[in-house]
Parts: C-alpha cells; structure tokens; sequence
C-alpha cells in the first residue's frame, strides 16, 4: 500500500487559500484586518494622508496625497522599510502579483511609471493619458496593466514589453497601449478591475462598462444611480460592486444579465443596495460568496451579507474612527525584498540590467546580489513547480471519460 503523504506535503493542501485579511489606510497607519477574527492584526506608521494603497502579502505601499513621495514595507514594522521621493505626486499605484514590480500614474502628467522593487531602478516611464491617471489595475497573471485616466480613457499595457528594453527600442518615453483607446466614458475613470479575463472600468459619469481584455471587445454596459467612487467584483464574476460618494453601495447582477444574453432575451439590469455609510466609500472587496467588506471616510469597516443585503459586522480598525482613506485586498503570498530607495529618472539605471517577461536575469549590478540570487532560485522553483502541475493537469484531463455526446 502506498504511504499516505505528509500534511505539510500534500500539494492540494498548500493550494487552499489562507485567511483573508484586507488593509485599511488612514492618515497615519496601514493597518491590516483579519476577515476570519475581524480583529485588527498589523500596522505600518505612514508619514502623511496617502493617495492609494496596494498590498502584496506582507508588503504595503502607499503614494502620498500632498506630496511626490511613497512609503510602505513589511507590516508590524516600527517605520517604513522603503520610504522614497518619485517624480511627481502618484495618483494610483499598484504591485504585480508576484511582488517584483510597482507601476504607478501621475497625478498631473499623465505618465505611467514602472518600477523594479527588488532593486529600486525605474524600468520605464511613458506618456499615457492627455490628463492625470485616476486608476490602475493589473491582471492576475501579471502580463499586463491598465490605466485610467480624467481624459475617460481606459488604456491596456503589456508589461512584458514595457521591462524589455531589447523589445522596446527608442526613446523610454515610447511606448504604445495593446489597442485602440476605449473610450466608453465621458469623465474620469474612478475604478478598473481586471480579472477572468476581462477589463471593468467605472467612470464619474456614472457608467459601468465591461470589455474583453484580449480583443478590447464590449461585453457590458450599464448606467448607475449614483456617482461611483470605487470598484471590485466577486471571485466567480458573479455580480459587481460599485462604491458611491454619497456612501450606498450598489450590486450590479452580472449572472442575471449574462443568463438573458444566453437565452436571447432582452437583458435587465438588477441593481441592489446597500445603506449604512454616512461618507464616501473609499474601497470595496469581496471576501468570498456570500460576504464583502467596505471602507468609508466615515471611519467604518462594515462587513455585508450579499444576499440579506445587510450589515452584518462593524470593524473599529483605529481608536477614536478616524477616517478611512483607502482599502485593498491582503494576498497571502510572500513578498520578495524591496529596496529602500526608488530611482527617480530612468536615465539614471544601469543599462546593462536586462528586464524581460517580468523576471530578474542573471546580470545584476547591485552589491546586494544576495537577494537577487534567492529570488531566482524561488522563481525557477515556481516555474518547476507550474511545468509539474501542467503535466498532472494534462495527464488527468486525457484519461478523464468522455459523455457520450449521441
């Protein structure tokens, strides 16, 4: 008989996901909340009222709202472990899913900024809206971002070209989004989401738009209530919710209407509500089926039963409420280090460190290559891993039986 697998090495084990945990932000702290206890776990001191937040499993940053300067790290730190001036005031900043990168939007120019967090260098700088960028997104697998921006633009990258300066030539400042520009709303971008595939984007105009993300074609659209503030969609695509500064949350049915399109029906838009905020709501996430949280500058974490409609727990992250600046997803993964200081002209990298397909390479001029070392070997360790998982994937899915189709 064979021997039955350790826990600790039982790879469908390590697969389940962990505790989910959201990260709250106000004017002096970034405190992270445990959605299992709804107790607060961990905080990080801030120097100022920050702009936007972006979490990657223990590292948080945030751009500051009065200044060009960013801060983040570890959490339960005593300060910041990368506390760095940037080239202008980031409006929107968001980490790639494996922690390598941070891409953020300026706040007046437009421009879009790609930074090596391992290292500090600024990959690569690019013009890319006529206005400020309100928002940006990346997608799971961290091939690509998209940015949008007061102009109403909704712009899609590809990260993979943008870290290849060989693929890449010319000037940094060149640089050219996947398609066309969707030009679905009329005012500011407030909240992109991407994920299944799929681009979600909310606008001031109070419109709700969904695109395919390979193809830039329309799947969705939808007029709301009220002036939409923030963004996020369940794990399953199952229905969006859509933050407003007046403080209701609304719940756009994506099953219902999808179900319509199937049946060749006309499609109905259900719209459901949720009041309890008195302030604008500043971020929204959807912890699992049956729940999600929001964040408001009323200083309130509520948690949300979906389908009574219902608050079902009120969180006290800080003593004394204070307001709630902005709110993101905690992923469980570990986070590679991060350096200090971010470079903050392009020109100043070293040309001889090569960035292709989102992964460090072997050349590395920095004197902490000890770091860089470790992360290569984690990543070929994942690939290996990936390569094994596709052949068991493979494997299955050819000896699985077929149904006979007659």
């Amino acid at each position: 008989m064979a021997e039955t697998p350790q826990q600790d090495d039982d790879p469908w084990r390590r697969l389940q996901p962990k505790r989910a945990h959201v990260v709250c932000a106000t004017d002096e702290a970034l405190i992270s909340v445990d959605l299992d206890g709804y107790q607060p776990r961990a905080s990080l001191s801030i120097p100022a009222q920050p702009a936007s937040i972006t979490a990657n499993g223990g590292l948080v940053i945030a751009s500051m709202a009065k200044d060009a300067s960013i801060a983040g790290g570890p959490l339960g730190k005593n300060a910041p472990q990368l506390n760095s001036r940037v080239p202008e005031k980031l409006s929107s900043i968001t980490v790639t899913p494996d922690g390598l990168w941070l891409c953020g939007g300026g706040a007046a120019s437009g421009r879009l900024y790609l930074w090596e967090l391992w290292s500090g260098r600024l990959a690569r700088r690019w013009e890319g809206h006529f206005r400020g960028v309100t928002a940006l997104c990346v997608d799971e697998r961290g091939e690509h971002v998209v940015s949008g921006g007061g102009d109403g633009l909704v712009r899609p990258w590809c990260l993979s070209i943008a870290c290849d300066a060989e693929r890449c030539r010319g000037p940094r400042d060149a640089f050219a989004p996947l398609y066309d520009d969707w030009s679905d709303h009329t005012l500011p971008v407030v909240g992109i989401v991407l994920q299944g595939g799929r681009c979600w984007s909310v606008s001031s105009d109070r419109t709700l738009c969904g695109r395919e993300l390979y193809g830039g074609r329309k799947v969705f659209q939808a007029s709301l209530a009220g002036a939409p503030s923030c963004l996020a969609l369940d794990a399953l695509d199952s229905f969006a919710l859509v933050g407003t500064a007046e403080g209701p949350i609304l719940r756009v049915d994506l099953d219902a209407w999808a179900h319509a399109l199937t049946k060749r029906e006309e499609p109905s838009l259900n719209i459901a509500t949720y009041d309890g905020h008195s302030q604008k709501v500043v971020g929204v996430v959807a912890s699992n089926e049956t729940q999600f949280v929001s964040a408001s500058q009323d200083g309130t974490l509520r948690v949300w039963d979906v389908a009574a409609r219902r608050e079902v727990r009120r969180v006290e992250v800080a003593p004394g409420a204070p307001p709630l600046r902005s709110l993101a997803p905690l992923p469980s993964a570990t986070a590679p280090p991060v350096a200090s200081i971010l470079k903050r002209d392009a020109d100043e990298a070293p040309d001889d460190v090569p960035c292709a397909l989102l992964r460090p390479r072997a050349r590395v001029s920095e004197p902490a290559s000890v770091d860089a070392a470790a992360l290569r070997a984690r990543a070929d360790a994942a690939r290996r891993d990936a390569q094994r998982w596709a052949a068991v994937a493979e494997a299955l899915w050819e000896a699985a039986p077929m149904d006979d189709a007659s």
